[in-house]
């Protein structure tokens, strides 16, 4: 038996527009019907779908892994992801310092030569260089790295989303419906439809089952969806890499600026260094340490200034992460106590607290 979209159609084609009504249409998929004063097989429909991912099902895309990756590249109010912590590692692995235009690179050696650190890549292998900028600036490094990551992930999400546009967009314009907007509304003439229920022969279809049909005919070649991993594989060649050293540069030059201004009897400064040196001795930050000779571990999270203040995790035998102790100091001297006379350490504290 002939579905009621068909038959709907038919009548159409016949100059029966007795039953229209655009608020009751016999198929969820039409949104429009313009007759047509010359020819009532020239009569329009608008197709459309309210449902983005049920247009995507009707392609054959019904993965939910392809469905998350349409909605956070092609959906513009739905793309916020950042992946704030891979951007942060690429930075500490010397990624993003290397990967800058010449001019950067000669601020980053200006930078190397105004640091305590090593001055050459190859006398810095554990890139030391990257770790004291963090602990030493790390509002500049942090922009640095929103900068890189911002233009890197809106270069891949236009490689990603074209990639995904071309797979799915305008499917049946060579049968004779275009689309008008990408991916939910198209338009077509009731002659047209018949002709098309005419090919699939099979009256019985409302409009999904036959726009279904006729792509599992005609774009049966066309390999759609597995689109996981294209943010990681896709090619982004229109990257604008001067607009982004541009935008680094300026916080570059604020290093040199505040590295320059530094007065070599700032003696808090002094002590910063001393820290900073001390701890990259002993394994460096973010990472349980075994102190030699000592049954004790430690794990340095953060160093800063004005006043300068050392913070880190300190867990004695059989302790875990959460019973661990949290400790500060602010010179080289109270750390070398507090790691190597750890019970001196304790009584000064005590005295000092009496005494205050």
């Amino acid at each position: 038996m002939p579905s009621e979209t068909y038959k709907f159609l038919e009548k159409l084609s016949q100059g029966d527009n007795s039953e229209i009504n655009r608020y009751n249409y016999p198929d969820e998929l039409i949104s429009n019907v313009q007759e047509s004063s010359k020819n009532p097989r020239l009569t329009k429909i608008t197709i459309q779908f309210e449902d983005v991912e049920k247009y995507l099902n009707l392609l054959g895309v019904d993965n939910e892994e392809d469905l998350w990756v349409w909605r956070k590249f092609s959906d513009r109010y739905y793309y916020e992801d950042y992946s704030w912590d891979r951007y942060r590692d690429d930075f500490f692995e010397g990624y993003i310092l290397e990967s800058l235009n010449a001019e950067n690179l000669r601020l980053i050696l200006k930078i190397r030569s105004l640091c305590p650190v090593p001055k050459t890549r190859g006398e810095d292998p554990q890139h030391k260089l990257e770790n004291f900028l963090n602990e030493r600036f790390y509002n500049e490094v942090d922009n640095i790295i929103d900068i890189y990551q911002t233009y890197h992930d809106e270069c891949i999400a236009r490689a990603v989303n074209e990639i995904i546009e071309n797979e799915t967009k305008n499917p049946f314009q060579k049968l004779g419906i275009t689309e008008i907007y990408k991916n939910r509304q198209f338009k077509t003439t009731v002659g047209i439809l018949l002709n098309l229920y005419k090919i699939i022969n099979d009256q019985e279809l409302d409009l999904f089952g036959l726009l279904k049909k006729l792509d599992e005919k005609y774009n049966k070649y066309i390999v759609r969806g597995d689109w996981y991993e294209l943010e990681y594989n896709s090619w982004c060649d229109d990257f604008d890499s001067n607009s982004m050293n541009d935008e680094i540069k300026k916080y570059l030059n604020d290093i040199i600026e505040q590295l320059e201004e530094e007065s070599e009897d700032d003696e808090d400064l002094i002590e910063f260094y001393k820290l900073f040196e001390a701890v990259w001795k002993l394994g460096g930050f973010e990472r349980w340490i075994n102190m030699a000779g000592k049954q004790i571990t430690i794990r340095f999270t953060d160093l800063k200034r004005n006043p300068t203040r050392l913070t880190f995790r300190y867990r004695k035998p059989n302790q875990n992460y959460m019973e661990s102790e949290i400790r500060s100091v602010k010179n080289l001297e109270e750390l070398n106590m507090m790691l190597y006379q750890g019970d001196l350490f304790e009584n000064v504290k005590k005295i000092l607290r009496k005494l205050l």
